[in-house]
């Protein structure tokens, strides 16, 4: 479990200054898939997102051009 950074302030007044990061995992009839978003909270866009048959390594933090899903 990591520390809460952003102590449930979910605003922010610019892009790029506060994501949130989500991994889902999906059954499939051919095994598991996870598919991690990476969210932009002041343009509600998705900035990233990864899709693989892994489970990623716990979040890493990233930089505005770079948008890992896993450490």
């Amino acid at each position: 479990m990591h520390d809460d950074l952003v102590r449930r302030k979910f605003t922010t007044d610019g892009p790029n200054r506060l994501w949130l990061a989500d991994i889902t995992e999906h059954r499939t009839a051919e095994g598991k898939l996870y598919l991690c978003a990476i969210k932009d909270v002041w343009s509600h866009r998705i900035v990233g997102y990864s899709i693989d048959s892994r489970r990623p390594g716990p979040p890493a933090t990233v930089e505005p051009e770079r948008t890992p899903c896993g450490g």
